[in-house]
């Protein structure tokens, strides 16, 4: 077992990352959701106007939002590496172990379908890391 004050610096960097990648989420939920709301007709002008500064801002909110999940994924490679005894906290270079398959489990808490969304987005970064470190992205 790596020794607790290797974990520490790593659990604490992974939990910043989550609850960034949690914000982010959060915040392209509420801009879309004002989107949604001042969109059609019938709707009010200041309905509209929101709805128009909510798009304006979902481009970097959704861009925020794939950087901190990014953050996450690299934040628990840390960790994975702490716990194996990698000096490393990259990402990157081949397995010297053989390691050839992983098994992630990530469910949804609370939060409904903001957070099926959000584990969704996760898993989405999980599988596009994967390729990237077999070499195919």
């Amino acid at each position: 077992a790596p020794p607790r004050a290797a974990l520490a610096p790593r659990i604490k960097r992974l939990r910043a990352a989550v609850d960034r990648a949690a914000r982010a989420e959060r915040e392209l939920a509420d801009l879309r959701e004002i989107v949604a709301a001042g969109s059609g007709e019938g709707k009010g002008r200041e309905a509209r106007e929101m709805a128009e500064l909510a798009r304006e801002e979902e481009g970097d909110a959704s861009e925020e939002e794939e950087d901190a999940g990014r953050e996450v994924v690299e934040a628990m490679v840390g960790v994975v590496g702490a716990v194996r005894g990698d000096e490393s906290e990259s990402a990157e270079g081949e397995d010297e172990n053989g390691v050839d398959a992983v098994v992630v489990e990530i469910k949804a808490g609370t939060g409904g379908s903001e957070a099926m969304i959000f584990v969704g987005d996760l898993m989405a970064m999980y599988r596009g890391l994967a390729q990237r470190l077999r070499g195919g992205g």
